[in-house]
């Protein structure tokens, strides 16, 4: 076993080292509110280029700067591509915009042995062609230990069709905190309590954090809708994510989302804040399944008189640029 505690003034650390600490440090995403968030942009004088704009960004550990519009051309669909693509024999044969190709820009970090240290920098995966409406963007690569990528955007060339379609795939770091506090600390808060918030930007959850001002065995329940739906009073309420939100007989729990399975959050969503003991079964009577929570023994456990509830959440958007 091998215990490691880092820094002191008497040893040399490579980049690699630094690398491992910031990776525990940092998630992968770009910094929100720097320059221009590595923001995914069409070329108002070229209509085959994205310019990625100047940011920020943290990927495996390592710090990321652009500091200029970075251009990125995309290849144009060629009749010919088509024709062996979709195995039609005759070129005359084929129409406009009958094939497609989803591109991605992605931030690529590579380990280069030489530098002894990563090197990141965005550059173009380009996808298959396909019939219309069929694309799937390049996967991105994240299982060799010599290169990690994480989405910059989405671009759709269609065959015939002099638009290039850009789709906002960038993941910020967390911009963000969504908090709801159940009670003043006076008196036990109402087992039935709940309250709403407005989100005015589109967001994707990516942390969670509880705290109760005494020891506590409940589950929190966040959900969204439409600001549409929550005034006409017809909501239909969704689920932020798979994933359990509560304590256990702590004062004080966090978790994070996995973002495979949370959704993102239109712009103007109402959140719905809940909570119930944990020896409470959870229906949602507007959803097809229901969350069953384990039955725990609440005994020993005083009612709180404050809980408050955090979603810490990044910026999300898309773009769509027509030249």
């Amino acid at each position: 076993m091998t215990e490691t505690s880092r820094f002191d003034t008497n040893t040399a650390y490579s980049a690699a080292d630094f690398a491992e600490m910031f990776a525990s440090a940092y998630i992968d995403g770009v910094e929100a509110g720097i320059l221009e968030e590595l923001n995914p942009k069409c070329d108002p004088n070229n209509q085959r280029i994205v310019l990625v704009q100047p940011g920020i960004a943290w990927i495996r550990g390592s710090w990321y700067k652009n500091d200029a519009p970075k251009p990125i051309e995309i290849p144009e669909i060629t009749r010919e591509e088509v024709a062996t693509a979709l195995k039609i024999g005759d070129v005359k044969q084929i129409t406009v915009k009958s094939a497609e190709r989803i591109d991605r820009i992605v931030l690529r970090s590579t380990w280069r042995e030489q530098l002894g240290g990563w090197k990141a920098e965005a550059v173009l995966l380009i996808g298959s062609l396909t019939p219309i409406n069929r694309g799937l963007p390049p996967d991105l690569t994240r299982t060799n230990e010599q290169i990690w990528e994480i989405p910059i955007a989405r671009i759709k060339s269609i065959f015939g069709d002099p638009t290039l379609y850009v789709i906002d795939e960038r993941e910020h770091l967390v911009s963000a905190g969504l908090t709801y506090t159940f009670g003043a600390g006076a008196s036990a808060v109402d087992a039935s309590a709940s309250g709403y918030l407005v989100v005015p930007f589109s967001c994707k959850p990516r942390t969670w954090s509880i705290i109760a001002d005494k020891p506590a065995s409940v589950a929190a329940i966040v959900e969204y809708t439409t600001m549409d739906d929550f005034a006409n009073q017809n909501a239909t309420w969704s689920s932020l994510g798979d994933v359990q939100i509560g304590l256990s007989g702590e004062r004080a729990n966090r978790g994070v989302f996995d973002t495979a399975k949370t959704p993102t959050v239109p712009a103007n969503s109402v959140i719905h804040f809940s909570y119930r003991t944990k020896s409470r079964e959870l229906n949602y009577p507007t959803r097809t399944s229901k969350t069953m929570i384990t039955p725990a023994d609440v005994r020993g456990y005083d009612t709180p008189s404050f809980i408050s509830i955090t979603i810490g959440v990044t910026r999300a958007s898309i773009h769509t640029g027509l030249v």
